[in-house]
């Protein structure tokens, strides 16, 4: 079962996405704030994190960009999702080392479909590794 880590400030969406992983059979993780990420994860080593830019205290750039330098997360795919929809942040994101950018409002479907994608590229990249095997469709 992967672990989805949850970067989000509004409760709402947290709890709406953390509801999408579970029916997926993902296990999530949540953080509400960008200066807590860094420890959990090294603590939880995820599979994916989803990772919002505007969050209060430090933004998900600057967050993206602790996670890209550290040499025990660096390997750990993230997909921003936020309402930046500019070229300027998207092109950002990408250069900075983020697998995928979802912009908010978002569809779930997509989204559901990204993180598979993610992490099915992930595996791939590690061979040596337990391949993520989605579970099925719900009758």
């Amino acid at each position: 079962m992967a672990k989805v880590l949850i970067v989000e400030d509004e409760l709402l969406i947290t709890e709406f996405v953390e509801f999408l992983l579970r029916q997926e059979g993902f296990t999530p993780l949540i953080a509400h704030d960008g200066d807590v990420v860094l420890h959990l994860a090294r603590e939880e080593q995820p599979d994916l994190i989803l990772l919002d830019v505007l969050l209060p205290t430090v933004d998900g750039f600057e967050v993206l960009r602790q996670l890209k330098q550290s040499p025990h997360l660096r390997d750990i795919p993230v997909i921003l999702f936020t309402a930046r929809n500019r070229d300027a942040d998207i092109s950002l994101a990408f250069e900075m080392g983020a697998a995928d950018y979802v912009v908010k409002p978002f569809s779930p479907t997509e989204l559901l479909a990204r993180i598979h994608k993610t992490l099915r590229q992930t595996t791939d990249r590690h061979p040596d590794t337990e391949p993520f095997v989605p579970p099925p469709p719900p009758p």
